[in-house]
Formats: structure tokens, sequence, C-alpha cells
């Protein structure tokens, strides 16, 4: 493709094993720049690449989770995803300008892109500049805690939350914009003391931005999901094409669904091998 064309992949709801998977399947491919859109077939949670899941989340016999949990190909602290969120993905190849400049610098890209999608909307987010959310009293293991320099807000809520993994060649950045709250849920999916559970679910609710609570009325993830990619084609001067997936990355999608992401195992070690050479990670939500 030329170089202001990109595929535009924007799948129906799945599972969270198949939304990873297809996020790491288009990242180890040297095809076109591509920008994905997706949601959840059911809630889930998602940890980061390097935490810790006993830290978290009991594990025993008699352990049911309330939530099903998988672990992210990019960092970070857990997120509770639901199908009320519009979560987004950037795979681009090695010799990729995004791909070659700092990892700050390519934040800054990507964010200006979703600021303008979202001001389309009457959103009027900005970056995070500066230092860290300050560190009132916190739970530390869910992302939407606190905010950090790179991710966007809207006053001082955290809107979208994004983490990078490069490495080896490779580009993927994911970030999630959710359409109601997670609090309550994620507090009780949980294995922390009550009083944990009530200061989590408090700081989750108070730092994260909704968009309809921001507009005064209702908005779909289709409205924010056309939004954001004029802001992507404008903002960057491209075109964002509708496209398939290949048949290799189709192989690799149900490779990494067996191999890793369905995987309880894998999950709670975090055993998990680099996309394809030695990939570093690049951010701390």
């Amino acid at each position: 493709m030329p170089d202001n064309l990109w595929r535009l992949i924007a799948t129906s709801p799945m599972t969270g094993p198949e939304n990873m998977a297809v996020d790491e399947a288009l990242a180890s491919y040297e095809t076109s720049p591509t920008i994905r859109f997706y949601q959840w077939s059911i809630p889930y949670i998602s940890i980061g690449r390097y935490q810790n899941y006993h830290s978290i989340f009991q594990h025993g016999p008699s352990y049911n989770p309330r939530v099903p949990i998988i672990r992210r190909p990019t960092g970070g602290r857990a997120i509770l995803h639901q199908p009320e969120e519009l979560t987004y993905s950037i795979t681009v190849p090695q010799g990729h300008n995004l791909n070659q400049i700092p990892s700050r610098e390519s934040y800054k890209k990507i964010n200006e892109a979703l600021i303008l999608g979202l001001s389309i909307l009457g959103i009027n987010a900005t970056t995070a500049i500066g230092q860290a959310s300050p560190r009132k009293e916190r739970v530390n293991i869910a992302c939407y805690e606190s905010t950090y320099p790179h991710e966007l807000i809207v006053g001082k809520r955290k809107l979208i939350a994004s983490a990078q993994t490069r490495g080896g060649g490779i580009f993927l950045q994911q970030g999630t914009l959710p359409l109601k709250h997670s609090g309550d849920s994620f507090g009780e999916s949980v294995s922390i003391g009550r009083a944990e559970k009530s200061l989590l679910t408090q700081r989750l609710n108070e730092n994260t931005a909704i968009p309809s609570q921001i507009l005064g009325y209702k908005v779909t993830i289709e409205e924010i999901q056309q939004a954001l990619i004029s802001g992507f084609e404008t903002a960057w001067n491209i075109r964002l094409i509708k496209n398939e997936f290949g048949s290799e990355e189709h192989h690799q999608i149900n490779n990494f669904i067996a191999e890793k992401y369905s995987d309880e195992a894998w999950t709670m070690k975090g055993k998990h091998e680099n996309v394809r050479h030695a990939m570093m990670q690049e951010n701390t939500q």
C-alpha cells in the first residue's frame, strides 16, 4: 500500500483471548500499518504483560473468578473491559516512522489524532502533561486508579489509557475508552481486603471520565469510532481502508489463542514469550 493508506480493521465483539491474539498477530507480521477498533463479548479483566497475577487474584480448587482474566501483550496495570467499551490497537512494520521515533514522540503523535477525533464529538481531551497523578491513597493494581503523562484526560479524570510494546521491529499500542464505570465490578472481582475493595471502587469511579457524562447525552460506540477514524485521517493525512485478516494472520491468531491467551497457567505465571524477538516494555501505566 502507498504510505498514506492504512488498513482499518473493525471487528465484531470478541472474547478476551481472541482480542489479544489478534493484536499480537497483527504486530507479528510485516504488513501495512493497521488501526484496529474492537469490543468485548463479555467482561474481562486484562492484566499487564509484567503484572503479578497472584498479587491480585487468589488461586486454588475453590477459586472461581467472577470475571475471566487474560494477560495483555502490552504492559501496565489491570483493566476491567466491558462490552460498553471501545478499544483500539495500532501496529506498524519495522521501517515505519512511528516505529523509529522515541516512545514519547509516538505517544504524542497518536494522541494528536485521538484528541482531534474526540473534539469532533465535543469532547475536549488533553494529554496529562508532566508528572503522574498525585499519589493519593490507592491500591495500585488498576490502570484507572491513576494517570500518567502520555494518557488522555478530561479535567483531572482519565479518558483513554494506552500502553505500548516495542522492540525487535515490533510496534503495538493498545488503548481503551470505557463508556461506563467499572469500579464496583472490578472491586468485586479481585482478591483484596474489604477496605481495599472500597478504596479501589472509589478511586476508579472518581478517576474515570465517561463520554456520556462529559457530553450530557448518550454517545454510541459507533459514533466514537467514526469520530476517531476521522481524527486519524485528518491529523495524519492518511486514508483508512477497511480490510480483513490475511491467511497467515488467521493462522497465527489461532496459534496465539491456543498456546497463550486461553491458557490459564500462562496467564497466571506470566510466562509470556516475546512477540517476535526481545521486546522492550515502553510504558508503565
